[in-house]
């Protein structure tokens, strides 16, 4: 189920349940995770968790600052770094096909960066108790009997 009126920011925080859609790819954010079409893509980890932080806050003018500040944190890296994390992004996405009309990451020089891809969110279903079948009337509260 999509639900469009809450903050995308707080649900990540409050919620390890929200899947993050654009384009052909679903990020997981809780899991760490990005698939294509179902599948894994390979990314590393800092580039992960910087498109984590621009996919949950599309349109939203991330400083470099603040990224440098996510993506090593108590860390002190040189600009490069970021820059270099972001074209391995654009690569993994096809964000720097020439056949691509729609790109994911935007560049606002000398700022930061922005997610403009289209993007919604949408709540993962969370696991449920189930009665066993069989009868017995015991009830699973925990997946384990």
């Amino acid at each position: 189920m999509t639900d469009m009126n809450y903050s995308p920011t707080t649900l990540l925080k409050d919620d390890g349940c929200v899947e993050i859609h654009f384009g052909p790819y679903r990020l997981l954010p809780k899991r760490h995770q990005l698939l294509r079409h179902d599948q894994p893509v390979n990314l590393g980890n800092r580039a992960l968790t910087l498109l984590i932080a621009l996919a949950s806050r599309p349109g939203e003018l991330l400083q470099k600052t603040e990224l440098l500040d996510i993506a090593w944190p108590k860390r002190v890296v040189e600009e490069c770094n970021l820059r270099t994390q972001i074209k391995t992004l654009r690569r993994t996405l096809g964000d720097d096909d020439d056949d691509d009309d729609v790109p994911y990451i935007a560049t606002a020089s000398g700022m930061g960066y922005r997610f403009v891809a289209p993007t919604w969110f949408e709540q993962a279903a969370h696991p449920r108790a189930m009665r066993p079948s069989g009868g017995g009337g015991e009830r699973v509260t925990s997946g384990v009997l």
